[in-house]
């Protein structure tokens, strides 16, 4: 499903969103391939761009392995939208799924919600939780959900050692969709 319709959002919008995105996330592998030590810059997005809730954020260079292939392909797959001139518009729905998929993955990197100005997203739940522990005793887990109903559900869990009573899982749920 295409989440993000140019029906509701200005053809602008949509398009100038993606070319800041994808310098976002450019800029971040640069910086990460690059092994920068200085903390990423903050993002300042254009507020007639985006709803606000993005500002200040900052792409966690700790995340880019994890996608490092899907960020690869998306950022060869919107090149011609974001550096050539060429323009997202309903009529190319393959267009608006990279789109989509762009703003997913920088969501899941930035741990905040896109959402482009004059567009409604109702309420998708969407969590993404990461546990790492060098021992584990108890219970490790990335997500625990008890019901939602909905949306999308990434969880991660790392332990280099697990105790006879312990137990780790990325998620645990009773219930999501």
């Amino acid at each position: 499903m295409v989440e993000l319709t140019v029906a509701a959002v200005a053809v602008t919008v949509v398009n100038e969103g993606i070319k800041f995105l994808y310098n976002q996330v450019t800029e971040a592998v640069r910086r990460w391939r690059e092994r920068a030590q200085e903390a990423p810059p903050q993002i300042e997005p254009p507020e007639e761009v985006f709803e606000p809730g993005l500002a200040g954020a900052r792409i966690d260079p700790a995340a880019l392995p994890r996608h490092e292939q899907r960020v690869d392909e998306l950022i060869a797959q919107l090149a011609p939208y974001a550096l050539a001139g060429r323009e997202i518009t309903a009529a190319d729905p393959g267009a608006l799924e990279l789109a989509d998929a762009l703003r997913v993955l920088v969501e899941e990197l930035t741990g905040r919600r896109i959402t482009f100005r004059g567009e409604r997203r109702e309420g998708e739940v969407r969590l993404h939780g990461i546990a790492a522990a060098d021992h584990v005793d108890g219970a490790l887990r990335g997500v625990r959900v008890a019901k939602v109903r909905g949306g999308t559900v990434l969880g991660e869990a790392r332990a280099g050692r697990v105790g006879a009573t312990g137990s780790v899982a990325g998620v645990e749920a009773n219930e999501v969709g």
